[in-house]
């Protein structure tokens, strides 16, 4: 895939929030997400240099799966923003339409 990823509803080519250099925090879906954890933790602030090394050494294996969940889940994370968005502009549409008729 060359260039910047279609994102759009059944032709879905790639994620904004997830790309070759890691996660694109400005992407919508990482903006929800931040906005909405941000009165309880901030997960940018998880420091981990400061694991086990051992833990790092000894279960690459382990790593790998880990990674490749957090990117299934901000892929859902993703596929869901984006089918909200959808839903929400169809019912502000209805409640434009259904405020005229009255």
């Amino acid at each position: 895939m060359s260039g910047k990823p279609t994102i759009a509803h059944g032709k879905r080519t790639g994620f904004a929030t997830l790309s070759k250099g890691g996660l694109n925090f400005d992407s919508f879906p990482m903006r929800l997400f931040t906005k909405g954890n941000a009165k309880h933790w901030n997960p940018a602030d998880i420091d981990f240099t400061q694991e086990s090394p051992g833990h790092r050494r000894d279960d690459r294996c382990r790593a790998v799966v880990d990674v490749q969940l957090g990117c299934q889940f901000m892929a859902g994370e993703e596929s869901v923003t984006q089918d909200l968005q959808r839903s929400s502009r169809r019912w502000r549409r209805r409640a434009g339409s259904a405020t005229r008729c009255t």
